[in-house]
Formats: structure tokens, C-alpha cells, sequence
């Protein structure tokens, strides 16, 4: 596995040491990791354990995300943290299911969000709500393999997400 945090710039910019040429003051990065594997199967606990959770992690996950990467991830995790296992069916980005991922999450010290779009904006506005840390788990095979499954076939994520920058095999934030 290799950490992009090992080369100077990338790690001044994680760490917050960088100084933005602009601003002349730290550039603030939400980001604490980037790892790229073939497979994160296995480590995916200690990485996510470095991330400061706490010592109990809601995972959230929708249906889909959940039987590529979900189910797994929370095997791995079981060993280091206490889990509390949140699938939600058919969630949308709203006051309404945010209040859900609340309820659903009121005893987990931090938020994991497996996947990207609608389960990573409710856990992002869900954690500011409550105060509580999240990070995100994506696995970029998965996501293709998910996009191909629910008629993204033509490419058109795929583009979409290159627009935005996120093209990485794998990026855990």
C-alpha cells in the first residue's frame, strides 16, 4: 500500500504546515489520510482506527454500498472499535433523513461513511449537527462497479467525478 502523505508537500498540506502563497497563513485540510491499494481488505481497520473516530463508529452505508464494502468493513472493524451498523434504503440528501442518521447514530463517537454522494453528505451534516468527527471510505472499484450497476455505464459519473478530482484507486478522508 502506498501513503501519498509520504512526499513533503502532500504531507506539509495533511498536516496543515503548508502555507497558502495567497494567504500567507495554513491551508486548512479536512483531509487525514490518502492511501492507495489494490486492495484495502484487512488494513482497513487500522486506518480507519488512526482516523479518531472514537471507540464507537456508526458505519452508514445505503444498500448497495453496504454489500460491496459495508459488510466487510465492519468484520474488519469489529476487532478495534465498537460498531453500530446504520443501512439506510433509499436515503436522500434532506433535514429529514439527516435527523434519521441522528437518531440512528446517537451512541457512535464518529461517523464512518462508506461510499460517496447522498451517504457522505448526511454524515458530513450529520456530524456537524451532533459535533462528532466523520470520515469517508471510498473505494474507487466499488464505485465503478456500483455506477455500471445502476446505469452509469455510458460513463458519464465516471467524467463527472475526473471533473471534480475524484479519480484515485482508492481515498480514505
Amino acid at each position: 500500500m502506498r501513503d501519498l502523505t509520504e512526499g513533503p508537500l502532500l504531507r506539509a498540506i495533511v498536516s496543515g504546515t503548508w502555507m497558502d502563497p495567497e494567504t500567507g497563513r495554513p491551508l486548512a485540510c479536512p483531509i487525514r489520510a490518502i492511501k492507495v491499494a489494490e486492495s484495502l481488505d484487512g488494513a482497513d481497520a487500522d486506518l480507519i482506527v488512526s482516523l479518531d473516530l472514537g471507540d464507537c463508529i456508526a458505519v452508514v452505508a445505503d444498500g448497495a454500498t453496504w454489500s460491496a464494502l459495508g459488510r466487510r468493513v465492519c468484520c474488519n472493524l469489529r476487532r478495534a472499535a465498537t460498531i453500530d451498523a446504520v443501512v439506510l434504503r433509499e436515503p436522500h440528501a434532506d433535514a429529514e433523513t439527516v435527523a434519521v442518521v441522528l437518531e440512528r447514530c446517537r451512541h457512535a463517537t464518529g461517523l464512518l461513511a462508506v461510499g460517496s454522494g447522498v451517504i457522505n453528505d448526511l454524515c458530513k451534516a450529520a456530524a456537524a449537527k451532533s459535533g462528532r468527527s466523520y470520515r469517508r471510505l471510498r473505494d474507487r472499484r466499488v464505485d465503478e462497479r456500483l455506477y455500471d450497476q445502476h446505469g452509469f455505464s455510458d460513463g458519464r459519473r465516471r467524467r463527472e467525478d475526473d471533473r471534480t478530482g475524484h479519480d484515485a484507486e482508492g481515498r480514505l478522508s
